[in-house]
């Protein structure tokens, strides 16, 4: 399963028609968009090959006792998931008795005003 799954991503399913001279729909041809675009497929043989853990590092790297105290980490803030951490919890404060554990969250950059 690609990552882009994992956060709520589905892909779309397309579908061609085909009339006859008279208009009348004569067949039609269903296929679904891979689930596997490039940087996907990227990303799981990069972290085959390199076996890459959660941190983003190697994992024989990240287990060298050679390398103790010889990392640095750098902080970055995911922007999507803080408004969608903002949403849940909204959601978990205005219906506090409901099961919101089927609920799915996807975050989608707004169109800039202009």
């Amino acid at each position: 399963m690609p990552v882009r799954e994992l956060y709520g991503w589905t892909p779309r399913t397309f579908t061609r028609y085909e009339y006859d001279s008279d208009g009348r729909m004569a067949g039609s041809v269903s296929w679904q968009e891979s689930p596997w675009n490039p940087q996907q497929v990227s990303l799981l043989l990069a972290s085959r090959r390199e076996n890459i853990g959660p941190h983003g590092v190697p994992m024989d790297q990240a287990m060298d006792e050679n390398n103790r105290d010889k990392f640095g980490v750098k902080v970055t803030r995911d922007y999507a998931q803080m408004a969608v951490n903002k949403v849940r919890k909204d959601f978990e404060k205005r219906y506090p008795h409901d099961d919101l554990s089927a609920l799915s969250y996807r975050a989608e950059l707004a169109e800039p005003d202009g």
